[in-house]
């Protein structure tokens, strides 16, 4: 939700994320149930449907449970 991508590279080279990370406008947002506040994390599977969604801060062990969980599901 920011106006450029420049924080948000920089912040994701910062803690080392190594897998993509999308930006979002007013439209996507929406498209995804509003966001009210951030920060927000999807985890979006390979069919493009979302099976989890964190707002605030995210405990981060969980959210690499849960993107393993969906890397396996696609095996």
């Amino acid at each position: 939700m920011d106006d450029t991508s420049a924080p948000v590279q920089n912040y994701a080279r910062s803690i080392n994320i190594n897998y993509p990370v999308a930006l979002a406008n007013e439209q996507v947002a929406s498209r995804y149930g509003g966001i009210l506040g951030v920060p927000v994390n999807f985890v979006i599977a390979r069919d493009a449907t979302i099976v989890a969604k964190h707002v605030g801060e995210t405990d981060l062990s969980r959210l690499e449970q849960e993107l393993v969980f969906q890397l396996n599901q696609a095996k």
